[in-house]
């Protein structure tokens, strides 16, 4: 029961924050960078930095774009991605300033039985391992799509390449979009 409510209100964040950032990004897509005022999971409005749809990826290997009617403007990098160790999906920052506690959020739709695994690189070194569970589905429902939070540390101001590649085979998931804050 409390696995559900946690679920139900993450999901519900994540439409918040995918509303109130549509405005926002249309207005800093030339700089890809600023405060954003967005919400994702465990990431309030007030302690978000960047906003990333999963589709709007800088390089990746494996899967493709996917139109899922769950994921937000129905679309989302899926299409078999993380099937395969050589799998991976990079993404671009750049801060403004520094974050001494960081805090990444990435909304994911799993149809598995068991939970998936991935690395999380930043700048090609390892910040973190994360563990998904399945979330019922591959996210044609809104209700299938799931917010995880990832601690990953301090991170310097400035360019850089976030990474997620699987640990092992099999870890297929659809990513909507991620946003990276500072904690508490």
């Amino acid at each position: 029961m409390i696995k559900t409510c946690l679920g139900i209100l993450c999901c519900a964040a994540c439409a918040l924050f995918i509303i109130s950032c549509t405005t926002q990004s249309q207005q800093d897509s030339t700089t890809g960078s600023g405060i954003r005022s967005v919400a994702l999971g465990d990431l309030p409005v007030d302690r978000c930095f960047v906003y990333i749809e999963g589709e709007n990826y800088k390089d990746k290997s494996g899967g493709t774009l996917d139109y899922k009617d769950g994921a937000y403007g129905k679309k989302c990098l899926g299409m078999r991605w993380g099937e395969k160790l050589t799998d991976f999906v990079d993404y671009e920052i750049n801060l403004e300033s520094p974050i001494d506690s960081a805090l990444l959020v990435i909304r994911v739709a799993i149809d598995n039985t068991r939970p998936q695994n991935y690395q999380i690189l930043l700048n090609d070194r390892i910040a973190q391992f994360a563990e998904f569970q399945p979330t019922g589905g591959y996210g044609y429902k809104a209700e299938q799509w799931k917010c995880y939070s990832i601690s990953l540390g301090e991170i310097a101001k400035g360019r850089h390449i976030l990474k997620i590649r699987p640990s092992r085979r099999g870890g297929i998931v659809n990513i909507d979009c991620l946003a990276l804050g500072k904690t508490e």
